[in-house]
C-alpha cells in the first residue's frame, strides 16, 4: 500500500476515537483536599472519568481567584473545547450565567443549592437533599442520651446551612419534643479557626456534648474528639477520619449525578436543554446521600430508627411537612436569600401538606422554639504577637503577662522570658536583653537585678562575675583597674589599697613590687622608683 494510503487509513481509524473524546472541565469552589465540599466533588469527577472513559481537567479554589483570573480560566476552557463545564458552587452562578450567555453552543452545569433565576437555557443545575441526612442526624443526637445537649456550627447564612439546621432540629424534636438546638454561624464555608472557637465556647458556655456543623472542614469533629464530646460530620466520613467519637456523617454522593449529567451532555443541545435539570434536587432515592460509618457508640435502637428514616426518604418522603413558627436570624442580613421578618408562620401552599422544593431551596429562616440562635461569631481574624488565643476569653486575644511573650500569630500560650532576659510590660512580643551590670537568673523576669558592688556582667547574663584581683567594682557595676600605686589581691573588691612605703605598682596590680636595692619609696602609693 502506498505511504499516503496507509496514512489516510490510519486517520480514518482514529477519527471515531477523536469524535467520542469528551472533555469535562471543572471549576471547583475550594481546595480538593478540604475533606469537605470540594473533596467529595473531586472524588465524583475521578469516578465519572473511570466509569465513562471521559477526560477531565479542573481548577481548584476558583471562587477565590480574582475576577480577571476567573475569566482567564473560563476562556481557556472554551479554547480547550470543553464539552461540559461543571462549576462547583452557587457562588459561581454569575460566572456560569455569563459564559452560558456568551457561548450558547456550550454546555454548563452548576452545583448549587439555591434556585438559579434567569439562567441561559444551556446552563443546568444539580443539587442534593443533604438535609435528609441532617434530619437523621437530629434523630441520632436526640436518641443518644436523655441528657444530650446539642449544638451546631453554621457556616454562611445561606439556605444550604439554614435548611440543614431546621431539618436537624426537626429530627431532634421527633424524638424529644422539648429539645433545643444551639446554633452559631461563623460567616464562612471554610474557617477551621473560627469553627474551633465556636465549638469550644458551646462546650463551655452551654454544656453542649454533641455537635454538628455544615462547613467544608473537619475541625469540629477533631475538637469534639479532643474534648471528649460527640460529633456529627458533614461532607466527609468523620468516623473513618477521626474515630468513634463521631456518631455519623451527612455526605454528598455525587457519583451517579455526575455520570448522569455528563452522559446527557454528550447529546445535542436540544436534548441537553430538555434533560439538564434532571438532578435539580435529589436525595436518598438517587443514592445521592450517605450517612457514612455509624459509630459503635450508636445503640441498636437508634440504628433501627436510622434504617427506617432512610427507607422513608428513599420513597421521596419530604422533611418539611406541616406549618412552622419561624424567625429571621439576628445576624442574617448577609443571607443569600433575604429573610422576610413579617412572616412568623411558614406553611405549605394551599392544598399541599409539605413545603415545595422551591420553598425549601430558598429557606432563609429558622424554626422558632426549636433553634436557639447565638448569632454570628464576632472575633478578630487573628491574635497578634504579644497575645495568646483563648477561645473562652471574652476578648479572645489575651495580652501576655509581663515577663512573658508570644512571637507568632494565634499563639496558644505565652512563653516566659529566658534567664538573662526580661519583659517589663504586658502584651509584648519580644524579651529584652539584660544589660551589662545586670542579670536575671530565672525565667519570666519583669526586670533585671543589678549586680552587687564588686561584681559585673555582660549582656544576657544569668549571674554576675566577681571583679578579678587588680580590679575593683565601680558604682556603674563595671570592673575598673586599680590605679598605679594601688592594688587589690582579692576578687570582688570594691576598692583598691595604696601600696605601702618602700613599694610601688603599675596600673591593674594585684600586688605591690618592693623597691630594689639602691632605690626607695618614702610614701604610700608609690608609682615608680
Amino acid at each position: 500500500m502506498p505511504r499516503i494510503s496507509r496514512l489516510f487509513a490510519y486517520v480514518l481509524a482514529f477519527l471515531p476515537f477523536v469524535s467520542h473524546c469528551h472533555l469535562v472541565c471543572y471549576g471547583f469552589f475550594g481546595p480538593v483536599d478540604d475533606l469537605g465540599w470540594t473533596y467529595v466533588q473531586n472524588l465524583a469527577r475521578a469516578w465519572a472519568d473511570e466509569v465513562l472513559g471521559t477526560t477531565s481537567k479542573y481548577v481548584e479554589n476558583l471562587f477565590f481567584q480574582s475576577p480577571e483570573r476567573q475569566q482567564e480560566i473560563m476562556e481557556g476552557y472554551m479554547t480547550d473545547g470543553c464539552g461540559l463545564v461543571v462549576l462547583g458552587s452557587e457562588t459561581l452562578l454569575p460566572l456560569a450565567a455569563d459564559f452560558g450567555a456568551r457561548y450558547p453552543d456550550r454546555k454548563f452545569i452548576i452545583v448549587a443549592g439555591a434556585v438559579g433565576v434567569g439562567l441561559p437555557p444551556n446552563v443546568g443545575i444539580a443539587y442534593v437533599r443533604i438535609h435528609q441526612a441532617s434530619y437523621i442526624a437530629g434523630v441520632v443526637s436526640a436518641m443518644q442520651s436523655p441528657d444530650s445537649v446539642v449544638g451546631y456550627i453554621g457556616s454562611m447564612y445561606a439556605p444550604d446551612s439554614l435548611r440543614c439546621i431546621n431539618a436537624f432540629a426537626l429530627g431532634m424534636r421527633s424524638v424529644n419534643p422539648n429539645s433545643r438546638l444551639y446554633v452559631q454561624h461563623v460567616g464562612s464555608w471554610f474557617d477551621p479557626r473560627a469553627e474551633r472557637i465556636a465549638s469550644l465556647r458551646m462546650f463551655d458556655r452551654y454544656g453542649v456534648n454533641i455537635i454538628g456543623y455544615d462547613s467544608d472542614s473537619t475541625a469540629v469533629v477533631a475538637i469534639a474528639k479532643a474534648k471528649g464530646k460527640k460529633s456529627i460530620a458533614m461532607k466527609s466520613d468523620g468516623t473513618a477520619l477521626h474515630g468513634e467519637s463521631n456518631l455519623m456523617s451527612a455526605i454528598f454522593v455525587w457519583n451517579d449525578i455526575f455520570t448522569d449529567f455528563i452522559n446527557k451532555s454528550k447529546g445535542d443541545m436540544s436534548t441537553w436543554q430538555a434533560r439538564k435539570d434532571d438532578n435539580l434536587f435529589v436525595g436518598f432515592e438517587r443514592s445521592a446521600v450517605s450517612l457514612g460509618t455509624l459509630s459503635s457508640a450508636v445503640p441498636a435502637a437508634t440504628r433501627l430508627a436510622v434504617k427506617q428514616h432512610v427507607e422513608r426518604f428513599e420513597k421521596s418522603e419530604a422533611v418539611f411537612c406541616g406549618t412552622f413558627a419561624s424567625f429571621c436570624p439576628e445576624d442574617g442580613g448577609a443571607s443569600f436569600s433575604p429573610c422576610n421578618g413579617s412572616i412568623s408562620v411558614r406553611a405549605p401552599a394551599p392544598g399541599e401538606q409539605c413545603l415545595n422544593d422551591d420553598e425549601v431551596r430558598k429557606m432563609s429562616w429558622l424554626m422558632q422554639d426549636l433553634v436557639v440562635d447565638l448569632g454570628l461569631l464576632q472575633v478578630p481574624t487573628e491574635c497578634p504577637p504579644g497575645t495568646r488565643l483563648d477561645a473562652l476569653a471574652a476578648e479572645l486575644c489575651v495580652p501576655c503577662d509581663a515577663g512573658f511573650v508570644s512571637t507568632a500569630v494565634d499563639s496558644s500560650v505565652c512563653t516566659p522570658c529566658a534567664a538573662g532576659y526580661f519583659n517589663p510590660s504586658p502584651g509584648d512580643s519580644r524579651c529584652a536583653v539584660c544589660s551589662a551590670g545586670t542579670f536575671s537568673d530565672q525565667v519570666g523576669f519583669t526586670a533585671c537585678a543589678q549586680c552587687q558592688l564588686g561584681y559585673t556582667s555582660s549582656g544576657a547574663a544569668t549571674a554576675c562575675d566577681a571583679c578579678q584581683a587588680g580590679k575593683y567594682g565601680a558604682a556603674d557595676r563595671t570592673c575598673q583597674e586599680c590605679p598605679a600605686g594601688s592594688f587589690v589581691n582579692a576578687t570582688g573588691a570594691t576598692e583598691c589599697r595604696a601600696c605601702p612605703a618602700g613599694s610601688y605598682s603599675n596600673r591593674g596590680a594585684a600586688s605591690c613590687i618592693p623597691c630594689l636595692a639602691g632605690y626607695f619609696q618614702a610614701e604610700e602609693g608609690g608609682v615608680g622608683q
